[in-house]
């Protein structure tokens, strides 16, 4: 990997040789550093020589202060800065990022590894800030193009106009109101009249269409009518005019006028039959013309417009974006698949007698075991899934107990269930600004210990408070009323948290810590997507419930993956006193399958669409109290296992684990109970 060149401004030596002995610690990727003591001789050399960042002292021999950050900034526009600032000039640090600096570090408070993160992230934030200026380049280029599509379509219509006039065959043009647009002067002549100045009603009481026999043509089907509805009508002989005395018979076309899906209006032409296919091939071509040029420019605008929304809403979280892709590719797809193969694999282990045989499937399945704990080890490092699988109340308790663990900040934590929002994308957005800020309180705030509250709030709102008692700040001490902290990341989420209907309150007093308040609704207007059952792994009906077999203990699975259901199945079912009566694919459908099938026991997934595994349980041990729920997740995390618990769960077993765990713990569960059905 070639090495990043780092252009260091700093008259002061000593200074400079500590910088220098950091960098060079670093390996991955290594770091060329450039010394120069004066501001103008480094900018002189950035214009000769290529750099990748700039470190930037603000007390130089030749400027001082901000407006080192100014020239540095003009004279050099390229380059990303990171501010070097002393102990006391936080503040100031914190102007430089408004002025166009992109990151500021304290002397003598960054190690190694942070000078590195400083300088990968003001590299990383210059990028994203000059691809945020071409987005809005392009917005003001799509802007033109819009601006000069209308003025096309108007000369379209110009043009439009000019064809119509030459036509010698009657062309009328309708909008979506059924209401007349344009007429060509033979449609004028063949009426004896100018539709144009009539209302809808006495157009088609004076043009009087009746069928070829003289029958009256009832109005929903009449060509129009039915253009206007989206159809297309061809060829249809019709008797025209009897009320103006004319009595001609004309074969009609109508075609809708389309942009995108939507009706606008449309093209009704009366012809003879030697005029019939030349007119409507030009009719035809007009129409495909216009709606393909709509569709193109209403694609590109609107593809332009989300990438630009896209970019403004995404810029502070591209990095936990692909954590999440990863774990979740790793959960949804790598692991089911290696636990479907394990529980297939130990169907076959059990039907085969050869020892030598079985010690091969023992090495395969050993195999599969280090797979999957790898890649569950792997998915919790990229991205902590309980956030996802058991709300943010959770997900806040679990990330105060790794504060601790990580970074010796003890937190103490007060949630509650029922300010948690539905919304998954608030949730996100709620978990890592509060877990920015627990990192701003171990690097600003000299304390050892931090409060995180969830509570709810009024107007259907909740909010998260993070608290420190530590050094604090004054919040009016920066111009236009931004707060220090909009360079450590609260700007980015202000901004996202009011796209959602939140904000953001700062509280803070230098010497007596601070308090910021992320608010957010509870409740959006995004709908479940319902998932689906299926009875014994078959798409027909289920069938009626079985009548219960003394000693056999009555299963349903519920698993969203195919593959692990099928493999649940195959394992279960080569135990004689174990029945797989009905198997669902997510919440909504094990709730229906438990009430028509009364199994004994249920093996509930956590992880599913629509209703997961958590709420379908606590609305089972609602409903049927007496049926055992086993949880089931590739999770091996306490907090996931005493969700379940918590929702009514009366045991809980990992995928990756022995299938044989799965089966005691059926048994175990069947005997501890009840059977449900006999109270159904």
């Amino acid at each position: 990997m070639t090495a990043l060149r780092v252009l260091l401004v700093e008259d002061n030596p000593g200074d400079a040789l500590l910088l220098g002995e950091a960098l060079r610690g670093l390996s991955e990727p290594a770091m060329e550093l450039v010394h120069e003591r004066a501001l103008q001789t480094a900018l002189d050399r950035a214009g000769r020589e290529p750099f990748d960042v700039v470190l930037l002292d603000l007390s130089l021999p030749d400027s001082q202060g901000l407006d080192t950050v100014r020239r540095a900034r003009d004279g050099a526009p390229h380059l990303p800065l990171v501010v070097l600032t002393g102990a006391g000039d936080e503040v100031l640090g914190m102007q430089a990022l408004r002025l166009g600096a992109q990151e500021y570090l304290i002397k003598g408070q960054s190690d190694a590894p942070g000078l590195a993160r400083a300088i990968h992230y003001a590299i990383e934030r210059k990028r994203l800030e000059g691809e945020r200026e071409a987005l809005l380049a392009e917005q003001v280029e799509l802007r033109r193009q819009a601006e000069q599509a209308a003025a096309d379509a108007r000369r379209r219509a110009d043009e439009l106009d000019a064809v119509l006039n030459g036509m010698v065959l009657p062309v009328m043009i309708f909008d979506a109101a059924g209401r007349p647009v344009r007429a060509n002067p033979t449609a004028i002549a063949q009426l004896g009249f100018d539709p144009l100045t009539m209302t809808v009603e006495q157009l088609q009481h004076l043009i009087d269409l009746r069928t070829p026999d003289g029958q009256p043509v009832d109005a929903e089907s009449l060509p129009l009518a039915q253009a206007l509805r989206g159809q297309s009508v061809a060829n249809r002989r019709y008797r025209l005019g009897t009320r103006t005395g004319r009595n001609l018979t004309v074969l009609m076309n109508a075609s809708p006028i389309l942009a995108g899906p939507t009706v606008v209006g449309a093209v009704v032409v009366a012809q003879d039959i030697s005029e019939r296919e030349r007119l409507l091939a030009e009719l035809e071509a007009l129409n495909q013309t216009l709606e393909r040029r709509v569709d193109d420019r209403t694609r590109v605008a609107e593809q332009r417009t989300a990438q630009l929304r896209h970019l403004a809403a995404q810029l502070s979280q591209a990095e936990q974006r692909e954590r999440r892709r990863l774990a979740q590719l790793l959960h949804d797809h790598l692991q089911q698949l290696l636990v479907g193969a394990r529980f297939n694999l130990g169907v076959l282990r059990g039907r085969l007698a050869e020892e030598k045989q079985n010690n091969q499937l023992d090495q395969v399945d050993q195999l599969l075991v280090e797979s999957i704990d790898t890649s569950r080890t792997l998915a919790v490092e990229l991205f902590p899934p309980i956030l996802y699988d058991a709300g943010l109340a959770a997900a806040l308790d679990w990330l105060g107990r790794q504060m601790q663990v990580k970074h010796g900040l003890r937190v103490c934590v007060q949630t509650d269930e029922a300010a948690d929002p539905d919304a998954e994308d608030v949730r996100v957005l709620l978990f890592d600004a509060t877990r920015e800020l627990l990192l701003n309180v171990i690097k600003h705030a000299g304390v050892a210990k931090a409060e995180i509250r969830q509570e709810l709030a009024h107007d259907d709102q909740m909010r998260v408070i993070v608290r420190d008692r530590g050094a604090g700040f004054d919040p009016t001490a920066t111009p236009s009323g931004e707060d220090p902290a909009s360079g450590l990341g609260l700007f980015s989420i202000r901004e996202r948290l009011e796209m959602v209907g939140g904000r953001v309150r700062i509280d803070s007093t230098p010497g007596e810590g601070t308090a910021v308040t992320l608010q957010a609704p509870l409740h959006s207007q995004q709908a479940e997507l319902p998932g689906g059952a299926v009875a014994l792994a078959s798409a027909e009906p289920p069938a009626p419930p079985s009548v219960p077999r003394e000693g056999i203990i009555r299963v349903l699975l519920v698993d969203d993956h195919h593959i692990v259901r099928q493999g649940l199945a195959g394992l279960l079912e080569e135990e004689p006193d174990l029945e797989v009566l009905g198997q669902a694919d997510d919440g909504q459908s094990a709730l229906d399958l438990a009430r028509e099938l009364r199994p004994d026991v249920v093996v509930m997934d956590i992880c599913m669409p629509g209703m997961n595994g958590i709420e379908a349980t606590r609305r089972l041990a609602a409903e049927m109290p007496g049926l055992p729920v086993i949880g089931l997740s590739m999770h091996q995390q306490a907090d996931m296992a005493q969700a379940m618990r918590d929702a009514g769960a009366v045991d809980y077993v990992t995928k990756g684990g022995p299938g044989e765990d799965l089966i005691a713990a059926i048994r175990r569960c069947a005997r501890a109970h009840k059977p449900h059905h006999a109270t159904g």
